[in-house]
């Protein structure tokens, strides 16, 4: 995939990169175009875990079908689950391969933690790193005055009703954090 960036003239007198105008002369002028390969960016998010010995999302510059080999990243406690893609096509499980095509792509690596069945089944919906939590809120008084390191999953849907199946909205009070 390739993005074009401008014309080149046979004269310097014709073209005005400037302004894009063209000024006929009485000569034969020859226009070329110019392009340059379209760039796309890979992002690769350990969510949580760590890839590569970072716990940081990983940036890749690629060009149009440039291939990329996805490591497998760890999360001490929890099991990898493979990687969820933001877009479809580009990233192959089987081999474990980004194939880039033509918009950037995010994969996201997903966890599964052995213990939320447990927790889930006690009634626990929410959890930091490893400690529970039977409501949303209680989990983010939890985290805290600082928010560092203390991010709040919710593992189960604990807006809807398993009687009738109707959803509650929540309210949180986040205590002035975003």
């Amino acid at each position: 995939s390739y993005t074009f960036v401008g014309w080149v003239a046979t004269s310097d007198d014709v073209y005005d990169e400037n302004s894009g105008i063209f000024k006929m002369g009485e000569e034969a002028v020859t226009m070329t175009a110019q392009w340059e390969v379209t760039k796309y960016i890979l992002t690769i998010d350990p969510n949580g875990g760590i890839y590569d010995g970072d716990t940081n999302a990983l940036i890749q510059i690629m060009d149009f079908e440039d291939e990329y080999v996805v490591l497998t990243p760890t999360y001490e406690g929890f099991t990898f689950d493979g990687w969820e893609a933001d877009v479809d096509g580009y990233y192959d499980s089987e081999t474990n391969k980004v194939t880039m095509g033509k918009e950037s792509l995010i994969l996201t690596a997903k966890w599964i933690d052995p213990d939320a069945e447990n927790e889930i089944s006690a009634g626990k919906v929410a959890r930091i790193n490893k400690t529970y939590y039977p409501t949303i809120q209680e989990a983010f008084d939890a985290a805290g005055e600082t928010w560092e390191d203390n991010t709040v999953w919710l593992i189960k849907d604990a807006t809807e009703n398993p009687i009738n199946g109707t959803r509650t909205p929540f309210v949180f009070n986040l205590d002035g954090h975003t």
